[in-house]
């Protein structure tokens, strides 16, 4: 009897120590913030220089990238360990089906196991070569004429593409004005401003000139900005230029602020448990499967 008390009281405490380390790890996901920064300037031209990164668990997983002179960047790290990701191999490989499809050339695969030269006991891989045709061009005006498109045909295609929004964007406009709507988008909006209220920027600087290049709507701009009290908590630096005839931005920025998903999670939940908003996101599905 006492060894049958000592494997329960065993068992027990394996599957506390089990359910305490999923507690631990779910409550680590949801209450452990995720740390965002960004930074960058602005130069002539409208050139654009960006750096950010993301931050979780002390740095043991980072995500940092950088765009730069219409370059993209991205790294990943993962314990101190760095992973760069490169887009450079897919762009060659596009760029060499690209020539490939202009040229007109295609490529087949030849197996050459079965070639009267290869011994019938060797074990060596078949070869494989690859053969190229040059497609011939259609010479044939009948041809040639199936593949032209007809204006009258694209006329009627963009005609019928605009029917289709105009359709679209009245039966949105319908569903939002519905009396029985109002309620769900109301509780909708509602969860975005809570959204961005714990996702909202912790830390803002920035030292930017601006212009639009009328000194009238200079002036107006900058009064809007003056108006919008959240911005005088942050170190918020922007200077207007009444002498510029070009619209412009110049300067540097920073941002930073953090996550929580389980903010994300309340949201979802509030809104799956929430009947009116079940209710009409499934009649707005039945009505676009039709």
């Amino acid at each position: 009897m006492e060894f049958i008390l000592l494997i329960l009281k065993v068992i027990l405490i394996v599957f506390l120590i089990v359910l305490g380390l999923i507690l631990l790890t779910i409550g680590i996901v949801l209450f452990v913030p995720i740390r965002y920064e960004l930074s960058g300037s602005i130069g002539d031209a409208w050139k654009l220089s960006i750096k950010g990164r993301l931050t979780y668990l002390l740095s043991i997983v980072k995500v940092s990238f950088s765009y730069e002179e219409e370059q993209f960047d991205l790294k990943l790290f993962l314990f101190g360990f760095e992973k760069k990701i490169k887009k450079e191999d897919t762009d060659e490989a596009i760029e060499t089906v690209e020539a490939k499809e202009d040229t007109g050339i295609v490529f087949h695969e030849k197996n050459t196991s079965q070639l009267p030269e290869q011994e019938a006991g060797n074990d060596q891989e078949p070869t494989v070569i690859y053969e190229a045709t040059v497609q011939p061009e259609n010479t044939s005006h009948e041809e040639r004429t199936l593949h032209e498109k007809n204006p009258s045909e694209e006329k009627k295609k963009s005609k019928v593409k605009k029917e289709k929004s105009k359709i679209d964007f009245a039966f949105w406009k319908q569903q939002l004005t519905d009396e029985h709507n109002k309620s769900v988008v109301r509780k909708i909006w509602s969860e975005l401003c809570y959204l961005l209220k714990h996702f909202k920027f912790r830390k803002i600087v920035t030292d930017l000139v601006f212009a639009t290049g009328d000194p009238a709507t200079t002036g107006q701009a900058l009064g809007i900005l003056c108006v919008i009290p959240t911005l005088y908590r942050y170190n918020f630096k922007i200077t207007p230029d009444f002498e510029a005839d070009d619209a412009y931005i110049k300067g540097t920025f920073f941002f930073a602020g953090k996550v929580r998903l389980i903010h994300i999670v309340v949201t979802f939940l509030r809104l799956i448990f929430d009947k009116e908003v079940r209710l009409v996101g499934k009649r707005i599905l039945g009505l676009l499967e039709q």
